[in-house]
């Protein structure tokens, strides 16, 4: 009976992320919430859920193009450590703040990862992945809302440990639309300007009560009155 109410409390404790997707192209592939779904729109995939409204909070897009031959890691490091600017349907010019960038490694291929705010759209963050492979330069990007930061924090956090370059991918002479090296994807992710409140610092943390931590303490309290409750008797 003790052992029923400890499990029945970790249940209770525990958030759960949900089950993910597997998003793949011919040259990637990586994890992405289950309702969410995909198109390609020229040279582009954008990803999103399927519901209309959830679908304003989160866009991932992804890009590959044929490399420059002078091109190098080095370059997209550059371009992600520099500052973008948009035009807000207000006809408002924003530049980002760049948050942080670095440097990891996955599956054996380096990356170079950054996070700005105002880089694609208004009052989002913007996570940017680069990197190079064979004849291509490939960046992916993940744009939230402020206000949906901490929904979206377990996805992002999988999304990025499950970026994959495909060793399978083949350069073909026959490839159409991959012209040029890493350009600006602003202004394609179909979302529009979301007006989300003020551009603000790094993601915040949520001042809203967690209801896993509440369901947790109601869990430990039952487990308390059982634990009493055996004590008693015996």
């Amino acid at each position: 009976m003790i052992r029923s109410a400890f499990a029945a409390f970790l249940l209770l404790a525990t958030p759960c992320i949900g089950q993910a997707k597997v998003f793949r192209t011919s040259y990637l592939e990586t994890q992405l919430p289950p309702s969410w779904a995909c198109e390609r729109k020229e040279t582009e995939w954008l990803c999103r859920d399927n519901d209309t409204l959830k679908s304003r909070e989160a866009i991932v897009v992804f890009t590959a193009k044929k490399t420059s031959p002078t091109e190098t890691i080095t370059d997209f490091k550059k371009y992600i450590e520099s500052p973008k600017t948009i035009r807000t349907a207000r006809n408002k010019i924003l530049t980002s703040k760049v948050l942080w960038v670095r440097e990891f490694t996955n599956f054996d291929q380096p990356w170079i990862n950054g996070l700005h705010i105002n880089s694609e759209l208004e009052d989002f963050y913007t996570y940017y992945y680069a990197t190079k492979y064979k004849d291509l330069s490939i960046l992916a990007t993940y744009s939230v809302a402020k206000e949906s930061y901490q929904k979206f924090s377990g996805h992002i956090k999988q999304f990025t440990q499950s970026l994959r370059v495909l060793k399978t991918y083949q350069p073909s002479p026959t490839t159409t639309g991959l012209q040029g090296g890493l350009g600006q994807v602003g202004g394609a992710t179909g979302l529009g300007t979301a007006q989300l409140g003020e551009a603000g610092a790094p993601p915040p943390k949520s001042s809203k009560s967690n209801p896993f931590l509440l369901y947790g303490l109601i869990g430990f309290a039952v487990l308390l009155g059982v634990l009493f409750a055996l004590k008693k008797r015996s």
